[in-house]
C-alpha cells in the first residue's frame, strides 16, 4: 500500500522556515534600528586650538596656520584667490595612504567649494600618499569659487575621523572607514592683499 504524504511533518517543516525567517527579519530590523539610534545620538566633539596635536583615528593632525590670497609662498601661481592651511599630518596606519581628502573641511563652506589639493611643504609637490609613521608637513589649499565673499579672519573647521575595522560588513575584512566629526577648530587666517579682502 502506498505511504500516505505526511501533511504534519509539512506543516511543521514550514512553521519552521517561516519562525526562521521572521528571526531573521528581526535581526536586520534591530540591527538597522540600532544604527540609526547610534547615528541620531550626539557624539564628544572636542574644541582643538592651532598647534595642538590631535588623533583622528587614522591620523594625527596638528593644524599650523591658514592664510587667504592669489599669490602664496612656495605654491604653484594663479589668478583665483584661494584658501591654505598648513598641516602636520602622520599616518597611524600600517599601509601608505592617500584619505586625508575628507579629513579637514570647512564648517560653512561657499557654495561650489571643491575639495582640497594637498601640497608638501617642503617643495610643492603634490601630496600623491604619506607613508606610515612619517610625520610630514602639507598645506591644504582650496581654490575659492569666483565671486564668494573673502573668509573671515576666522574660520572653523570640522575635523573628522576614520576609524579601523577587523572585519567590514561586505567583505568581512579589516579595513579603515570614515567616521564622524570628532573635533572643531579655529583658526585666525591671514588675508594676503587687499584684493583677496574684497576692499
Amino acid at each position: 500500500m502506498p505511504g500516505r504524504f505526511n501533511f504534519g511533518a509539512l506543516r511543521q517543516q514550514a512553521v519552521a522556515y517561516l519562525i526562521a525567517g521572521v528571526g531573521a527579519a528581526l535581526a536586520i530590523a534591530v540591527s538597522f534600528a540600532s544604527a540609526i539610534y547610534e547615528a541620531s545620538q550626539p557624539k564628544d566633539i572636542k574644541q582643538i586650538a592651532t598647534g595642538q596635536p590631535f588623533d583622528t583615528g587614522r591620523w594625527t593632525v596638528v593644524a599650523r596656520r591658514a592664510e587667504f590670497g592669489k599669490q602664496m609662498q612656495g605654491l604653484p601661481q594663479t589668478q583665483q584667490n584661494r584658501l591654505m592651511v598648513e598641516l602636520d599630518l602622520t599616518n597611524r596606519s600600517a599601509a601608505t595612504t592617500a584619505s586625508y581628502a575628507r579629513l579637514l573641511e570647512l564648517a560653512t563652506p561657499p557654495a561650489g567649494l571643491q575639495r582640497p589639493m594637498f601640497y608638501l611643504a617642503r617643495d610643492s609637490a603634490l601630496v600623491i600618499g604619506l607613508h606610515p609613521g612619517m610625520p610630514e608637513r602639507v598645506i591644504a589649499v582650496w581654490t575659492w569659487p569666483p565671486g564668494a565673499p573673502p573668509p573671515p579672519q576666522q574660520l572653523r573647521f570640522k575635523i573628522a575621523s576614520q576609524i579601523y575595522k577587523e572585519r567590514d560588513n561586505l567583505y568581512g575584512a579589516p579595513n579603515w572607514f570614515d567616521g564622524p566629526v570628532v573635533a572643531t577648530l579655529d583658526m585666525p587666517v591671514d588675508i594676503r592683499d587687499a584684493a583677496a579682502a574684497g576692499k
